[in-house]
């Protein structure tokens, strides 16, 4: 019951203090709380880092914490939406994996994907925090994402910008917006990085400013309405941004350019290629033509399904395309509404 009478309390007090501290394990945090009124002895013992750490374990999960508080201040903590996976690595579990990407460096080899027939390189690689097993992203052949699901190793860096992300959470680590527990062990793990690094690498470290705008920027990709607009974007320019948020590379230099969807009389193509667009929310197009610039907006539902090529044909076959769709446009057009859900999903919603 966690009562604890006067007798009891007298009983407890001969036994030594390794036994009380595992007997005081057993008890959750408002249990604790007569017992700690017993004596001073008691009031010591259920405050000690011991059991509060063993708290922190069985009731949320955590095997770490914040590095300028105690486990109990730790224990007080709100830790929703926190990655307690962190706790699966150690500062030396990072610096044997540094010392084992120095020992490469010194040999002059390159890091590559571990991937069978495989040659993605640094820019494109996740490095596993638990084992020294570098994977291409989920664009390529996502094979940082099958070694989680072979081995489950949940804790990988981006080894171009040093950012952490958890494949059981589906997120990237530390951010802004974060929680504190989290943000704080990630900023100790950095520290770790930077301090075990092998000097060839620290170059691929972005600056602050760089890792600020993209956290800003995934969460344009993100972004969604509860009944949105779809925009057009093309995709030479979506993808080059993709690299970015992703952290295979810098921010685009370019304004978005959608000149190229518009012909001479300023109206938008009869013939537009499927594999040149990409369909984004207005909200997004919002948000990114505020960073970047560019233009026209051009929506979605101002444009006629029937233009859309859906492969890139010479002019003879787009000119029998045409010819079909003027003879069946009408039918088409009965089975637009019944087929739009299928085509926002194909077009990258």
């Amino acid at each position: 019951t966690g009562q604890m009478e006067g007798d009891q309390a007298l009983g407890l007090l001969t036994f030594p203090d390794d036994v009380l501290i595992h007997l005081f394990l057993l008890f959750d945090k408002e249990e604790l709380k007569p017992v700690a009124c017993a004596c001073q002895r008691f009031f010591e013992l259920t405050n000690s880092e011991t059991v509060w750490q063993e708290h922190c374990r069985v009731v949320k999960g955590l095997t770490f914490k914040h590095r300028h508080m105690s486990w109990k201040e730790t224990f007080a903590l709100d830790i929703k939406d926190t990655c307690v996976h962190l706790g699966s690595v150690n500062r030396s579990d990072i610096q044997d994996l540094w010392v084992f990407l120095q020992t490469l460096y010194r040999k002059d080899k390159d890091l590559v994907c571990s991937g069978e027939g495989c040659s993605l390189s640094s820019n494109t690689l996740w490095v596993c925090l638990q084992c020294p097993h570098f994977g291409c992203g989920r664009r390529y052949s996502a094979h940082a994402l099958n070694h989680f699901q072979q081995t489950g190793h949940m804790l990988s860096v981006k080894l171009l910008t040093l950012e952490f992300s958890c494949y059981i959470c589906e997120q990237w680590l530390g951010e802004d917006g974060r929680p504190l527990l989290e943000v704080e062990r990630i900023n100790e793990m950095h520290s770790w990085l930077i301090s075990s690094c092998p000097p060839s690498i620290t170059h691929l470290y972005m600056n602050p400013s760089v890792k600020r705008r993209r956290e800003r920027e995934r969460q344009i990709r993100w972004a969604s309405d509860s009944d949105p607009t779809w925009s057009v974007f093309p995709v030479k320019w979506y993808e080059s941004w993709l690299d970015f948020v992703v952290g295979d590379s810098g921010p685009p230099t370019q304004p978005i350019d959608n000149s190229i969807f518009i012909d001479e009389t300023g109206h938008v193509h009869r013939h537009l290629p499927q594999s040149h667009i990409v369909i984004l929310s207005d909200q997004q197009w919002m948000g990114l033509s505020a960073i970047y610039g560019g233009g026209p907006q051009i929506q979605w539902d101002n444009i006629n399904r029937q233009w859309i090529i859906h492969n890139d044909k010479d002019d003879e076959e787009t000119e029998e395309i045409e010819m079909e769709e003027n003879e069946n446009g009408e039918e088409e057009g009965q089975m637009e509404d019944e087929n739009e859900e299928d085509s926002y999903d194909q077009w990258g919603k």
